[in-house]
């Protein structure tokens, strides 16, 4: 097996079926967008239960000084405030901003237009998933 087909089918496990605009398919779509966000490691941008990591510190930087130079910079610091504890804060902030958005577009990229054009201000995946949930639930029982 080439590894470009099974790339191929291993990005095949994460496509969820467009939710009807009627809602006729909650239930499954549920059921799926639970599974696929899960086995990405995204569940708890889409319940809420992930925190968002504190800003990072201030760090003054020169236009030639590149993100990792030990270089201290003059003015008041914190004995903690170090390049590497401000690349450390920024890479905890791109995480959590990456995995969140990559959970808004695996509800996006499912949802229908004019779903979209309701929930795409809200503040998190979360709220957006809630918004959804709101839409459709009660709409498919079985």
């Amino acid at each position: 097996m080439s590894l470009s087909h099974s790339t191929a089918n291993a990005s095949n496990l994460f496509n969820v079926p467009k939710l009807a605009q009627d809602g006729s398919n909650w239930i499954t779509y549920k059921e799926q967008m639970h599974t696929v966000l899960g086995a990405r490691g995204l569940m708890r941008h889409l319940i809420g239960t992930a925190r968002r990591p504190p800003s990072p510190p201030p760090w003054p930087r020169t236009k030639s000084e590149p993100a990792t130079s030990t270089k201290q910079m003059p003015g008041p610091t914190t004995t903690s405030t170090t390049p590497s504890t401000v690349e450390a804060a920024e890479a905890k902030l791109d995480d959590y901003e990456q995995k969140e958005f990559a959970t808004r577009q695996q509800i996006y990229g499912t949802i229908t237009d004019s779903l979209l054009l309701k929930v795409k201000d809200l503040s998190t995946a979360s709220a957006v998933w809630s918004a959804v949930m709101k839409e459709h639930k009660g709409k498919s029982e079985m």
